[in-house]
């Protein structure tokens, strides 16, 4: 049986993959195999991770009463005389 194998060519001319160029080449050239394969691990876990929690999170607020005091309305503001006498004198 042959190996697999995967050719990793970055177009560097897009940032993230210029970024991910330039921590590759950072590795020791003869750890670099199991670099990738723990950052490919380690992303699989990532995604397994935030779909349990959106799972435990949406649970949780379907279990959960929100209670909403009702608004108490506001109390009205008294007009000033003076406001009152000048819409008065502008009717006479």
């Amino acid at each position: 049986m042959k190996r697999p194998q995967y050719v990793f060519r970055p177009q560097l001319s897009i940032p993230d993959h210029r970024r991910a160029w330039t921590c590759l080449q950072q590795i020791p050239a003869n750890q670099r195999k199991d670099f990738l394969v723990r950052a490919i691990l380690a992303e699989e876990q990532r995604e397994a991770f935030k779909q349990m929690l959106r799972e435990v999170i949406q649970e949780e607020l379907a279990r959960s009463v929100v209670i909403q005091e009702p608004t108490k309305p506001t109390a009205e503001k008294e007009v000033p005389k003076q406001t009152l006498d000048f819409l008065a004198s502008l009717c006479d």
